[in-house]
């Protein structure tokens, strides 16, 4: 036998002996007595003959005759986490705690070694004990290992076309100025933005804001088209022009942004990012460019922990796994004018924001080593790559000999260095359950993408309304949209009762009415109606907002009455207070000319509004003498009811005069009972 094969037996002797010892497998004195004949005996004919003598003599597997002995004792795993595998000569299981997440995870592996099948293990596992996953995947893996929780709807399946994302809004109570320092942040590190265009966009950025008064309160944020349009629109004075460099480098990215992702990024308002963190999602990233790779996921995880700090929580609440972790990591050490990648300072930060991360790649060399360095957990399966090994081996503080046997590791075999040193698991073979079609896949993710609220930076279909008070064609929203049909069905209701019909909060109500009515698509009128509360406010349709129900086809009725909104306003109100204490009267808007009639079984009352112009209403009451037994003259304000009273007096005989009244329409509907319940009328009122 050669000298460097005697020394590997005698290797494999010495770790039989370490397992005989350690687990109580076969007998020490049968590895003794084969440690003795190899060295006794080092003559040729027992090289074929060692392995079988040993096989015969020890009740050991032999794979399981590796260099990471001693493995770790059973006191030093944890006892709950993530079951990850089990340590190779003991079979004692090996589970990540959930805290260790938010120090970060490495999953290494050459392809074909079973990285994917680990990370989909892994957030099988964590989905099922309620942390919400995100899973980035670069080539479509992961819906085949967690088909059951796309089935449950416990996962959801988004294509980046799916997603709806704003990458100009703040977030909620967010300052402007700290929003615009995330947002070109942002653009910077991902789509490789010089320092002056950095410096131009946030000037840009904030002239926007101070535009669609964002600094005043409003939660309007320009959609990607805007900025691109105000970006193609730049000009600088001649001592500027070194801006012109910038404004082209702008333009640049903007096109390209425009041109492949407007699908995803161009609306005015998209998911809200606290209900995506609330769902575990498998994003589809397959086609993307690595720069817009880059983005996709860097505008997320920087949107996400920049929630987090704003609204924190207890313990580990979110996972996000990415594949292809390189792409985000990689080459960017050789440029001067970039910052460090985003991810860089995520590993760092995630920890008490109550979000974890683990990284998975096939090629560990392109890991920048501050990266690994960070990642408290790192899982190698087999690597063959000799770049690779080396930068393995430096990051888990492996032995030469150690190092060289990750080529060796097979199917489910890993690498695992979470505790004080390096050890070897099995990952065990799961069938997962629940196979599912991609047909399936997306009908069910599309009913609960269908649920998450966004606002398209064009409607829906297109439409534009003109207002007069914006020369410029102003885009509504679907949700202004379907808030000014609600209108048109509860036409005299109150905002806030609206608001509440709706189940919208009033700060939304709010924003849906200050962008229609900016929009020219409705008016706010204020009335005193003397009841508690006041002055309330109601909502007038304009013409431009009827033309605009119109050209989306939605059918609508235009509330009965003439005049103005207020005259038809107090026409449904007076009806309305009739019925509700006259069950059993008939009441009619402009019949025969009168604002509200009245028909009681014994006699016929004429309501009439004046609003403006006392002496057209005289007329209006001689005409309601001749048909109605009684004319109730009403009025907003008490200067008009005198005034009125005034030319009554002159206009009309004491037998006519008999058969009016005069009221002021609060006190008219804020009386406890009616004036003439029993048909006649009460003149002292």
């Amino acid at each position: 036998m050669k000298i460097r094969e005697l020394d590997n037996l005698q290797q494999k002797l010495e770790r039989l002996k370490l397992l005989s010892g350690l687990s109580g497998y076969g007998n020490h004195a049968g590895a003794k007595r084969a440690v003795e004949i190899a060295i006794v005996s080092p003559n040729s004919k027992w090289s074929g003959k060692v392995e079988k003598f040993l096989g015969s003599q020890i009740d050991i597997p032999l794979d399981l005759i590796h260099p990471f002995l001693p493995g770790p004792e059973v006191e030093e795993l944890p006892q709950d986490g993530v079951l990850v595998g089990h340590v190779a000569d003991s079979k004692m299981p090996v589970r990540i705690p959930l805290g260790s997440f938010s120090q970060g995870m490495f999953i290494g592996g050459t392809t074909g070694s079973g990285k994917s099948y680990t990370s989909g293990y892994i957030s099988d596992q964590l989905i099922e004990q309620g942390i919400n996953v995100w899973l980035f995947d670069r080539h479509c893996e992961y819906q085949r290992y967690l088909a059951k929780h796309i089935q449950s709807k416990m996962l959801i399946v988004l294509k980046h076309q799916d997603l709806k994302r704003n990458l100009f809004e703040l977030l909620p109570g967010e300052n402007p100025k700290e929003g615009i320092n995330r947002i070109v942040s942002g653009f910077r590190g991902a789509v490789f933005l010089r320092d002056g265009s950095e410096n131009v966009l946030a000037s840009l950025l904030h002239k926007a804001y101070i535009d669609l008064g964002i600094y005043e309160g409003s939660k309007q944020c320009p959609s990607l088209s805007e900025i691109y349009d105000r970006v193609c629109s730049l000009t600088f004075r001649r001592e500027e022009l070194r801006n012109i460099g910038y404004k082209e480098t702008l333009v640049n990215r903007m096109t390209a942004l425009m041109n492949q992702m407007a699908e995803t990024y161009d609306c005015m308002q998209g998911f809200d990012i606290g209900e995506l963190l609330n769902r575990s999602i498998i994003w589809q990233l397959e086609g993307l460019s690595e720069l817009l790779y880059r983005l996709f996921v860097e505008d997320l995880l920087r949107v996400a922990l920049a929630y987090r700090l704003r609204f924190p929580v207890d313990g580990i609440k979110n996972v996000f796994v990415i594949d292809e972790a390189h792409e985000l990591l990689s080459g960017s050490e050789e440029r001067d004018d970039l910052s460090l990648p985003y991810v860089y300072r995520f590993a760092r930060t995630t920890r008490k924001r109550g979000i974890g991360l683990v990284l998975a790649d096939q090629t560990p060399s392109e890991i920048p080593s501050s990266v690994m360095a960070n990642m408290g957990t790192r899982l190698i399966l087999r690597i063959i790559n000799g770049r690779c090994i080396r930068a393995v081996a430096e990051s888990m503080s492996l032995t030469p000999e150690q190092g060289k046997y990750l080529p060796e590791l097979k199917p489910r075999q890993a690498v695992i260095h979470f505790l004080a040193k390096p050890f070897l698991i099995q990952i065990p073979e799961i069938q997962f359950d629940g196979q599912i079609t991609q047909v399936a896949s997306s009908q069910l993710s599309r009913e609960e993408i269908n649920k998450l609220n966004w606002v398209p930076a064009n409607h829906w279909n297109e439409i534009q309304v003109n207002s007069e008070n914006d020369k410029h064609d102003s885009h509504v929203s679907k949700a202004e949209t379907d808030y000014l049909l609600a209108t048109t069905k509860h036409p005299f209701t109150p905002v806030t009762e609206l608001d509440r019909l709706l189940s919208i909060s009033l700060w939304k109500g709010h924003e849906l009415r200050r962008g229609l009515e900016s929009k020219g698509c409705i008016e706010i009128h204020k009335i005193k109606t003397g009841r508690k509360g006041n002055p309330i406010s109601i909502m007038e349709i304009t013409p431009d907002g009827y033309e605009l129900l119109k050209r989306l086809k939605v059918a609508f009725q235009k509330p009965q009455g003439i005049g103005s909104w207020r005259h038809k306003f107090w026409q449904h109100e007076v009806q309305a207070w009739y019925e509700a204490n006259f069950p059993i009267c008939k009441t009619a808007i402009e019949d025969k000319g009168v604002d509200v009639a009245v028909y009681l079984p014994n006699e016929k009352v004429a309501v009439e509004i004046l609003i403006e112009g006392e002496a057209k209403e005289i007329n209006n009451i001689k005409r309601d003498l001749q048909d109605f037994d009684i004319v109730i003259c009403c009025c907003e304000e008490s200067n008009d009811l005198q005034s009125l009273k005034q030319l009554v007096e002159k206009e009309f005989n004491e037998n006519q005069k008999k058969r009016l009244q005069f009221k002021l329409l609060r006190d008219l509907l804020n009386a406890p009972s009616p004036s003439h319940s029993s048909g006649s009328v009460d003149k002292n009122k």
